[in-house]
């Protein structure tokens, strides 16, 4: 027990050891790279100790008041190391943001680029509702009734001004999303859809979609036409009332017949879907663009419920979201 505590002593020694030899580098170095120039300043301070006007606590390596042969020893085999600071991450602008900001339920229906509703379902503006994260606080309420066989029909498309601009073939887009507490589903829901553009010969066409679809307690995206779907096993339950991130990567193949596309999906920070070698159905996935933003759709609750949609970014580069820890994806090919 007692050579436990001794070796568990030793480590922590050395580890305080090494993180004050790094400070005093970097301070030497003056938060640059270490060079011969600092190399001179610890021979010319050989022998000096506390109170000799040779003596500075940038060269004194190990903290004991001397500068001596150890000091010179450490500089020298640190020459060339970067004690640079890591540069800060910088903020990525969105490429576009969406804040639900209409007057009314009326004027928000006369401006979104496509309403749905059918089958009893609604759409209104809320407004007060912080934890969507809107700069106006309104919120879209999608309301779903018990529906005839087929579903009901509420959502709201909205359609970014730039997309002919800049035909985005990737994105990252960032929804917040709030369900019923008591959400179920009978089959598919069609949570959330990304709309292609297929221009050719002046026609204007939304080809297939990208979409999320939530079954009972389980989450799939799928790529345009439903050609690659990827399943997420046991994701975390989100039917509880609260507000929550939902996160899209979507990148399209690189050419016709090329499966090298990119769907995944993260809620809140956990990547739960990481779907790669996505292929599509479009006639020419190498024209073919990311085009409106459909929140909502059809559903098919098991009891009458609701889902309201707030704040949406979309960027045109990762905004910081990581990769690490995917939880485990199938993906199949129809």
């Amino acid at each position: 027990m007692k050579q436990l505590l001794w070796i568990c002593m030793l480590v922590l020694t050395c580890a305080f050891a090494v993180a004050t030899v790094d400070a005093r580098l970097a301070e030497l170095s003056q938060e640059g790279t270490l060079g011969i120039e600092h190399l001179l300043l610890v021979v010319d301070g050989i022998g000096a100790s506390t109170g000799d006007e040779r003596f500075s606590t940038h060269i004194d390596i190990n903290d004991d008041g001397v500068i001596n042969i150890f000091d010179l020893v450490v500089v020298a085999t640190n020459l060339g190391r970067d004690f640079s600071p890591p540069p800060e991450h910088e903020e990525v602008e969105p490429w576009f943001e969406h804040h639900w900001d209409y007057e009314s339920t009326e004027d928000m229906l006369a401006q979104v680029h496509r309403v749905s509703q059918s089958h009893g379902g609604v759409i209104e503006l809320l407004s007060n509702q912080p934890g969507g994260l809107t700069n106006t606080g309104n919120v879209l309420r999608a309301t779903y009734p018990i529906p005839p066989s087929g579903g009901a029909h509420a959502g709201a498309d909205i359609l970014p001004p730039r997309y002919l601009i800049d035909k985005p073939q990737e994105l990252w887009i960032e929804n917040m999303i709030r369900f019923d507490a008591e959400w179920h589903i009978l089959s598919d829901d069609k949570t959330w859809y990304l709309l292609e553009d297929w221009r050719d010969i002046g026609g204007d066409n939304e080809v297939w979609p990208w979409r999320t679809t939530i079954r009972e307690n389980s989450w799939f995206t799928s790529s345009s036409g439903r050609i690659t779907v990827c399943f997420s096993d046991n994701p975390p339950n989100i039917w509880d009332g609260e507000w929550h991130a939902m996160r899209h990567h979507l990148r399209m193949p690189s050419g016709p017949g090329v499966c090298d596309g990119i769907a995944r999906l993260w809620i809140n920070d956990e990547l739960i879907i990481d779907g790669t070698g996505m292929c599509t159905r479009s006639h020419a996935p190498q024209d073919t663009f990311f085009r409106n933003v459909a929140h909502g759709r059809n559903a098919n609750p098991i009891g009458s419920g609701v889902r309201d949609w707030g704040r949406m970014r979309i960027y045109t580069q990762n905004p910081g979201w990581s990769l690490d820890d995917p939880w485990p994806t199938r993906c199949v090919q129809n």
